[in-house]
């Protein structure tokens, strides 16, 4: 999280969760919009990050899933 942090990302741990594969899970926010191609390379150039969760250069689609309904977000 220190390296991230020094990315100039707001982490936090994501408490009481772990993944399929046994990993935890840091939620982070930039403290400014930047460019996000870029902060996603530096992001998995740390030692350690498996994936950015970042999704760029993908569809363009959002699925977002709230209680009793979904809705589709894009193309």
């Amino acid at each position: 999280m220190k390296k991230l942090e020094a990315l100039g990302l707001n982490c936090k741990l994501r408490e009481g969760f772990i993944t399929d594969n046994g990993n935890v899970i840091c939620d982070c926010f930039p403290s400014e919009m930047e460019n996000l191609e870029a902060l996603e390379g530096r992001i998995k150039a740390v030692s350690g990050v498996v994936e950015s969760g970042l999704f760029l250069g993908g569809k363009k689609t959002i699925l977002v899933a709230d209680n009793d309904r979904i809705r589709v977000i894009g193309s």
